[in-house]
């Protein structure tokens, strides 16, 4: 289990264990990477992030025998799916599992968790259904590997999953002039470019955030998108191949990106957290509904599909891996078409 300490010149640390000379022992790390000269962890959130990275980077744990604790077979998990999941992806499991799987159950061997144990774990879990259920599957994920790689038995097995008693979120849209409103409350340019062009294109977040101005013809006024950058940084492939793609993208937002400092390869080198908290503090200033960043790709689809784009040319824009998946999350939007069926069928009868 991982510990954090907050240093004297308001920046992070994170205590891991690490095996030295044969020895579990403790390790300090305050920056990026093992180099001082590295960024330091400014916040928790950050050391949290850098923990994962830190755990996910080892494989200098050899386990002697079948008393195996918890800890070492998340390491060793981690270490068995490398490039089966994006870095990103992985990071994200490593810091929800030593956020809330490794503290509860601490350095017991694997062999003696029991059903009971499993049970109050389950039971203590707070927040929403898909939460909880998602870190039973990372706990789960965990046990199996000690079953199939130690034999040890798998307790989770005996243990009901969660039942979902929670209605769906739903998404929430905003029409163009309340995007209007919304833009108006952004003082920074590039922020501006930022909110604009998820509203405009639909792109998600992450899309958005490993943009480079290689990928923006100006000419022709069309985005290529090829790669996703994750929350920790890391830029990888989209989330699917369907989701690579060229978009076009309307000339005033062209116009928009063109006006912007080109200091980095990157168009938007923003951090998550204040994209995040630049645009809470508009929606209140502006008085518009309050949204979540990926509500800016439902609103585009909305508009579109309001304006009467054909459900093939929405999916497409949005990246989606089908039609049937665009259809599954748009339907209800899509107008009724009972009166203009009604108006064909006449002309012929």
């Amino acid at each position: 289990m991982a510990s954090y300490e907050r240093l004297k010149n308001g920046n992070w640390s994170f205590r891991e264990r690490i095996v030295k000379n044969g020895r579990v022992v403790q390790k300090r790390v305050s920056h990026w990477g093992d180099d001082k000269n590295q960024p330091p962890f400014k916040t928790k959130k950050e050391a949290e992030r850098g923990c994962a990275a830190f755990i996910l980077s080892r494989n200098d744990f050899s386990t002697p025998s079948v008393a195996v604790t918890l800890p070492q077979v998340a390491i060793e998990w981690a270490n068995s799916v490398k490039g089966h999941l994006k870095d990103g992806t992985l990071i994200d499991y490593i810091q929800k599992i030593d956020k809330h799987i490794i503290p509860y159950f601490g350095e017991i061997c694997v062999a003696d968790i029991t059903k009971k144990m499993l049970e109050n774990w389950q039971s203590q879990l707070s927040g929403k259904y898909n939460t909880k259920k998602n870190l039973r599957a990372m706990l789960r994920k965990l046990l199996q590997y000690a079953d199939d790689t130690y034999g040890i038995k798998n307790q989770l097995n005996k243990v009901p999953p969660f039942t979902n008693s929670e209605a769906p979120d739903e998404m929430r849209i905003i029409d163009v002039n309340e995007f209007d409103k919304f833009i108006d409350c952004v003082r920074s340019p590039v922020y501006k470019a930022f909110y604009s062009f998820l509203y405009f294109t639909g792109c998600r977040r992450g899309e958005a955030f490993a943009l480079t101005w290689s990928d923006i013809d100006f000419e022709n006024s069309t985005a290529r998108i090829n790669k996703s950058r994750s929350k920790t940084g890391a830029v990888t492939t989209p989330k699917n191949k369907y989701s690579i793609r060229t978009i076009s993208i309307p000339r005033g937002l062209c116009k928009q990106l063109s006006a912007l400092p080109r200091t980095e390869a990157q168009i938007f080198p923003l951090r998550p957290t204040q994209v995040a908290r630049v645009k809470d503090d508009a929606i209140k200033a502006s008085g518009i509904t309050r949204i979540r960043i990926h509500d800016f790709r439902h609103s585009h689809a909305s508009y579109l599909i309001s304006h009467g784009a054909s459900i093939v040319a929405v999916s497409r824009r949005l990246g989606h891996e089908s039609i049937e998946q665009t259809l599954k999350t748009y339907t209800h939007l899509m107008p009724r078409d009972d009166q203009a069926i009604i108006d064909i069928l006449d002309k012929r009868v």
